[in-house]
């Protein structure tokens, strides 16, 4: 799965993390601009850097594109197209959620890009091994070792890696600078949602049952609907579950989460309020 989008300007804006994370956070310094991340998993595999999947760019297209889409990941590399117009596109294998970016512009001129995003595993105890993604000064993208470490998820919540050129020798701000962090989350995949609509005495007017099979592409509640109120139920290491989930009317959306390669996606289904 791939997903891309094109940024023809620098967004501006603000990311929060809440709660309390532990994070591995290293710095490496190596030929080419940092521009990403590619994760793999001990079922996967570590790989030499020599084996580690070839970044094309398709001149047809104008995009990037990894040759070997196993394992997860992430980046923004610089395009200039034919007709000279230059931008950040943004590719990514579609695994990682909850994503944020920040882009921001210097006095001086220089960048800055701040990623976060999450990862919702569906097994445990599983080990993950980070690889840099990179760009040469001739738009050629290739993937770099990060380490020889891998990590566990049940003992590292996130890792970030990040990398500072965004002053020159003499302390101009012309330069750039990539900031990634990565959550890991253990989240079992939910077999069953169900979905209550309530009304203003706090009674259930309608349920629906939706399995973990179904594609819902929106959901449009009845008119008296108050709020809804979802659950989602799971069965994990022979235990039942069951999370809710409140929604009120202010709300556009709630999640539903699809099983891929060892992760959860989480889409966000557009709730069509009735008037």
């Amino acid at each position: 799965m791939k997903r891309r989008f094109l940024i023809g300007g620098l967004l501006l804006g603000i990311m929060m993390i809440t709660g309390c994370q532990l994070a591995k956070e290293e710095e490496q310094v190596s030929k080419g601009r940092f521009i990403g991340v590619y994760l793999r998993t001990d079922r996967m595999g570590h790989l030499a850097e020599e084996d580690l999947p070839a970044v094309v760019y398709d001149e047809e297209t104008e995009t990037y594109e990894v040759k070997e889409e196993k394992g997860y990941f992430f980046f923004s590399p610089s395009v200039t197209k034919k007709d000279g117009e230059s931008y950040q596109e943004q590719v990514t294998s579609g695994h990682l959620s909850d994503m944020n970016i920040t882009a921001s512009v210097g006095e001086g001129g220089g960048t800055a890009l701040d990623v976060e995003a999450v990862l919702y595993f569906t097994e445990k105890n599983q080990i993950f091994y980070p690889y840099r993604i990179r760009q040469d000064e001739n738009g050629e993208v290739f993937m770099q070792r990060s380490d020889d470490m891998g990590y566990q998820v049940d003992h590292l919540s996130a890792v970030m890696l990040s990398e500072d050129a965004s002053y020159d020798e003499i302390g101009n701000n012309e330069g750039y600078q990539m900031k990634f962090k990565v959550s890991f989350l253990y989240k079992a995949a939910p077999e069953t949602v169900r979905i209550f609509e309530m009304g203003k005495d706090h009674t259930i007017r309608k349920e629906t049952v939706i399995p973990s099979s179904e594609n819902l592409e929106e959901y449009r509640p009845e008119k008296d609907t108050a709020y809804l109120l979802l659950e989602y139920e799971t069965s994990s290491e022979g235990e039942d579950s069951i999370e809710r989930l409140l929604v009120s009317k202010e709300e556009e959306s709630f999640p539903l989460y699809e099983e891929a390669d060892g992760v959860l996606l989480k889409k966000l289904v557009p709730i069509l309020w009735e008037e």
